[in-house]
């Protein structure tokens, strides 16, 4: 597999790495996402001890259309994660 994308997603709650990849000899694209919460920065004060992380929302999507796919990824992350407020 080939990386073709990659983005940061960032949710009321949490945020999110989707990975786009593409088989050489394929028309098929696989995009993964995962994603890990509490977000540090908007719950860290100085002096703050440091919150204990845990992963949430992996997921695993196919398509032949790269932008489609892409949607759906964001579209499946904002359903069960809280409003997508950053696209990075």
């Amino acid at each position: 597999m080939e990386v073709v994308k990659n983005y940061t997603v960032e949710t009321d709650t949490a945020f999110f790495d989707i990975v786009i990849s593409k088989e050489k000899d394929s028309n098929i694209y696989v995009g993964k996402y995962y994603g890990s919460e509490p977000k540090m920065a908007k719950i860290m004060n100085p002096g703050d001890e440091l919150p204990i992380q845990r992963e949430v929302g992996s997921g695993t999507l196919q398509g032949s259309n790269m932008v489609q796919l892409i949607e759906d990824c964001y579209k499946e992350i904002e359903e069960n994660h809280g409003k997508v407020i950053a696209i990075r």
